[in-house]
């Protein structure tokens, strides 16, 4: 990713998100709200005002069916699925006396921008790389939830660390039941990297945290579960997918960081959540979701 844009892989989300909410059998999964939010921040930027002209085309959608067909196919089913999926766990924490909420990586996710509204007792921070958090600073900037209950980070993780941009942060609070999102993005990190985000989010609180992420076994990422053009794009974007884990040694790999497993669940079992039992459309099942709890 340059380092004055966008991420492409946030833009290529909201892109996904949108052409499945223009779909009538998967119309019903992306909320009204969710649109809004997307539209006000995709307006932020010429790219994403490009992306919504081309979101009311029949024939643009018709070049991002084939896209995704080539690359990822049944990956726009897979986001909005995901995204439900992890929006219910984080309702269900705050409905257990959960009061903060960090999105890691957080993208163009509407997920703290819409429950910051719908819940003044939690305190929602996301944290991204400022070419891509400027144009949500810009987008919510006006919003009463601004600055109150929703702090948004920009941080350059080549000049800052994440003990650095949020552990000394004024807007973020130890010591309370914290829920830590990371979706998409522990994929693109090495394992050392990955073990020392686990590491840190653990001795940043004083209560046992919580951590909803994203991951991918070696055998969901096999070429055939993926377009044939998928290694050349991820090649010239720049983002390679560099840590899997078998799903037997994921409890294991977490113990050995401080938390304890509680669920992980395949794609096609989280499909079953929002989708009828006959639904015959492709979903991909590179990234599986996991639950699991610090031990402090």
């Amino acid at each position: 990713m340059k380092t004055d844009e966008a991420s492409s892989t946030a833009l290529s989300v909201a892109q996904c998100i949108l052409y499945r909410a223009g779909q009538a059998d998967t119309a019903s999964l992306v909320s009204e709200e969710v649109r809004d939010a997307l539209h006000k921040i995709l307006r932020s930027s010429d790219e994403g005002k490009k992306i919504l002209a081309q979101s009311k085309s029949s024939f643009y959608k018709k070049i991002l069916s084939i896209k995704e067909r080539l690359l990822i196919p049944g990956i726009s089913l897979h986001y909005i699925l995901r995204k439900r999926y992890i929006e219910d766990y984080t309702l269900n924490c705050i409905k257990d006396g959960v009061t903060q909420v960090v999105n890691l990586g957080a993208g163009f996710d509407t997920l703290c921008y819409r429950l910051s509204k719908r819940f003044c007792h939690v305190n929602f921070i996301e944290i991204d790389h400022p070419a891509t958090g400027r144009l949500k600073v810009n987008a919510f900037k006006d919003e009463t939830c601004f600055d109150k209950n929703l702090t948004l980070i920009q941080v350059d993780f080549t000049q800052q660390t994440l003990e650095d941009c949020l552990g000394s942060h004024t807007k973020y609070f130890r010591d309370k039941p914290t829920l830590f999102i990371s979706e998409g993005v522990y994929i693109y990190l090495t394992e050392e990297q990955v073990r020392h985000q686990l590491r840190v989010l653990r001795e940043m609180t004083t209560i046992e945290p919580k951590l909803i992420f994203t991951y991918s076994p070696p055998d969901a990422m096999k070429s055939q579960n993926n377009g044939i053009l998928l290694p050349l794009y991820l090649k010239i974007k720049g983002e390679p997918f560099n840590w899997a884990i078998m799903n037997h040694e994921l409890g294991g790999f977490l113990k050995s960081n401080g938390y304890v497993l509680k669920s992980s669940k395949s794609p096609e079992e989280f499909k079953s959540n929002y989708l009828r039992d006959d639904y015959k459309g492709v979903i991909n099942i590179a990234e599986h979701i996991a639950i699991a709890e610090g031990i402090v």
